[in-house]
């Protein structure tokens, strides 16, 4: 008879370092940008893993689906890269519970995939859970939080063009603890944009007064930053004087409208009280005739 191959033997004569080696031969492979190579190795070590272990809860089988979702991200697949994070978030909340760090990094894996493939529901959804398990791990001035509620109103922006949830996930972002100042500057003009294209401009020219000062401090006045919020600043102020000019005369004219009527309204009821009182005078004389 012939021999077996090493990789067809029976699960007990596979030894847990071949597996290991492959895995490592993938990321080595996808460092180097070698996808088609990073790929097999990493089905082919998520096979071996499977086979020492007779089991798919293993650790190494969630890293495995990790860098095969990330493989498949980086080649453009973006819903096989997110079937695959969400398997490997399956194991991850068998393997370490759903309130732990590791699920939490992979609930941020996918929301990250689920933005850039245009899933913007699934992406929300686990960007929900990625901020509930950060605060409940991390508190509430944990940096990612910040940083995660920036990333969604950009994609409500970009996606639905909706200004409205945009705004909402900006002061979010703003209302958490900052640990970096120049996103900080970023959120603010952000949310300056966002409010100007809302009709609120007033709140859009305190916002870019925000990341004016931010980026004045971080880099001087005459910098590029600080020169352009300048820039939009001025032509905000300008913008909210001209919005305040147009509604102080609308309402102007509101009330001029609401005093002609009322002016009117009163005229015609003195006209039909005279009217009433004549009727009642001419009645009177024609009773007084009888």
């Amino acid at each position: 008879c012939t021999p077996r191959s090493a990789f067809s033997l029976p699960s007990l004569f596979l030894m847990l370092p071949d597996a290991a080696n492959a895995l490592d031969l993938a990321r080595y492979h996808y460092q180097t940008k070698n996808m088609k190579a990073a790929l097999d190795l990493a089905n082919e070590a998520a096979n071996l893993f499977q086979q020492v272990t007779d089991s798919q809860l293993h650790t190494n089988m969630t890293r495995c689906l990790d860098l095969t979702a990330a493989i498949l991200f980086d080649v453009k697949r973006h819903e096989s890269a997110s079937a695959t994070a969400s398997r490997s978030l399956d194991l991850t909340v068998q393997l370490t519970g759903f309130d732990s760090a590791e699920t939490a990094s992979s609930h941020q894996t996918l929301t990250h995939m689920c933005l850039r493939s245009g899933q913007l529901s699934l992406a929300v959804k686990h960007a929900r859970a990625f901020l509930y398990l950060t605060e409940l791990l991390g508190g509430h001035h944990h940096c990612e939080i910040s940083g995660t509620y920036h990333r969604m109103a950009n994609s409500f922006l970009e996606l639905r063009e909706d200004h409205f949830q945009g705004r909402r996930m900006y002061e979010e972002a703003l209302s958490h603890p900052q640990c970096d100042r120049y996103m900080e500057a970023i959120v603010c003009k952000s949310l300056a944009y966002t409010l100007s294209q809302l009709g609120e401009l007033k709140q859009a020219v305190t916002s870019e007064k925000q990341a004016y000062t931010l980026y004045s401090l971080l880099f001087g006045a005459e910098s590029a930053q600080s020169k352009s919020a300048m820039q939009t600043l001025q032509t905000y102020t300008k913008a909210a004087v001209e919005q305040g000019s147009r509604q102080v005369a609308e309402a102007k004219k509101i009330k001029d409208r609401e005093v002609a009527d009322a002016i009117a309204s009163q005229i015609v009821s003195d006209e039909e009280q005279a009217e009433t009182k004549t009727k009642k005078k001419k009645n009177n004389r024609r009773k007084k005739k009888k």
